[in-house]
């Protein structure tokens, strides 16, 4: 291959990178999610309080979003943890967010296999948020559970929520009108799709595997449907529903 070639692909990439980032990381993309995720938020919220009522408890969201800002107005002491926040351009980002004062543990999950890259940090949380992130890693769910678990404090909760892999739309209405169920992977990178979805069963398993106990779970429908038709197959049973909620503490203590 000649230089030119090469000159002409790396171009290509550059402007196929900069086209996705403008869909996915712009401020429409940002409105987009915010409007179709503020039922998830306000939903995941009252789990939070139901699991974890003490205001004054340490508390950290993994990622940042809309989310954070709730949770901020509920709990006293709430931190981030996720990419450097220069870099973290995703369109889950909100205005709103980048103007809270949180103290942020700059970490990407995805090194999580790698002990000695753990961030050394002194602090222990009694509710850690894993919320909608999972899907968007490329590596085992063992890895990131195993590390967000070390930072519980002795009878700390780690609520894991994710899109429900087996859930109705997906098992039977997406395949019937010929649509793929599983997202592209993305050519830019610092925002990634969804790379692997699960069901309840793989993330209690995989859970139990990392010495975590599940101390509450449930079906829910994080998305309200627009067509009646798609919220009747959704509650036909509860493993049809669009999304799944966990919550686990350590064995060992």
């Amino acid at each position: 291959m000649n230089n030119n070639e090469r000159k002409r692909a790396k171009a290509l990439f550059e402007k196929l990178r900069e086209e996705e980032q403008h869909l996915t990381c712009g401020d429409e993309a940002a409105r987009i999610y915010h409007q179709s995720h503020l039922h998830r938020f306000h939903k995941t919220i009252e789990i939070c309080k139901k699991l974890a009522p003490n205001p004054h408890i340490q508390v950290l969201d993994v990622g940042s979003s809309f989310l954070t800002k709730l949770l901020a107005q509920e709990y006293e002491k709430v931190y981030t943890l996720g990419l450097d926040r220069t870099k973290d351009k995703g369109g889950q980002q909100y205005k709103s967010v980048n103007t809270l004062s949180l103290p942020h543990i700059t970490f990407d999950l995805n090194d999580s296999p790698n002990t000695n890259r753990w961030p050394k940090i002194k602090q222990v949380f009694d509710l850690i948020v894993f919320a909608e992130t999972i899907e968007h890693l490329y590596i085992a769910t063992e890895y990131s559970l195993t590390f967000l678990s070390s930072l519980l404090s002795k009878e700390g909760i780690l609520l894991v929520t994710s899109p429900n892999a087996a859930m109705i739309v997906k098992r039977l209405i997406l395949l019937l009108k010929g649509k793929n169920p599983f997202q592209q992977f993305r050519l830019y990178s610092e925002n990634p799709g969804h790379y692997r979805e699960y069901t309840m069963k793989e993330l209690s398993e995989a859970a139990a595997r990392c010495q975590l106990d599940v101390i509450y779970s449930e079906y829910i429908n994080f998305h309200v449907s627009k067509l009646s038709f798609y919220g009747l197959l959704k509650n036909i049973k509860p493993s049809f529903k669009d999304s799944i909620v966990l919550a686990f503490r350590r064995r060992n203590y």
